[in-house]
Parts: C-alpha cells; sequence; structure tokens
C-alpha cells in the first residue's frame, strides 16, 4: 500500500521576486547590527543563492563590500568582529560563484 504524502503544513509559496526583496532588505537591515542577524543572513543567502540571478549576487556583493569599506575607513568594524566575519564570508561566497558564473 503506498502512502500519499502530505503537503507540508508549515510550507509556503513566493516568487522569486519577492525572496529577492525580502533577501536584500534582511541584507540591508542588518548590515552594522551586532547580533545573530548577520549569521542568520549568511545562513539565507546560502540556502536560496541558487534562486537568485547572477546580477541579484553580484548586487549583494557589492553592497555588503560597500559598507565593509566604509567601516574600515571609520577605523570601524561592521559590527562586532564575527558580525564582520559573516559578512566577509557572504562576500567571498559570492565572488566565487560569480566567477564560476564566467
Amino acid at each position: 500500500m503506498k502512502t500519499k504524502l502530505q503537503p507540508d503544513p508549515e510550507a509556503i509559496t513566493i516568487t522569486k521576486d519577492q525572496l529577492w526583496l525580502m533577501l536584500l532588505s534582511t541584507i540591508r537591515y542588518s548590515m552594522g547590527r551586532r547580533t545573530y542577524i548577520t549569521a542568520i543572513c549568511k545562513d539565507l543567502v546560502y540556502r536560496f543563492i541558487q534562486y537568485l540571478e547572477p546580477w541579484q549576487q553580484k548586487q549583494i556583493a557589492e553592497e555588503i563590500q560597500k559598507e565593509l569599506d566604509r567601516a574600515h575607513k571609520s577605523n570601524q568594524l561592521l559590527g562586532d568582529q564575527c558580525d564582520e566575519d559573516c559578512w566577509r564570508d557572504i562576500v567571498q561566497f559570492l565572488m566565487v560563484k560569480e566567477k564560476i558564473h564566467e
């Protein structure tokens, strides 16, 4: 007897455009914060990268790098060291992905 799979009651459907706006907004809001949110942003980028267009991936990397550079010009970090490390990891991850797509 076959068991019929039931839909996940917790699952929702969103479009790629909606995902893009939510992800970009989350990243922009989180830059400079000193909380767990930077690690969540890193996880979200890694988890949903396959749904983003190359130009969207590039935009995320550029925006994060711009804020890292701005913080460093003021002799500051983008959050605490652990936050800075998360942002750098995301930029590095996206730059590697971009080179693979070239």
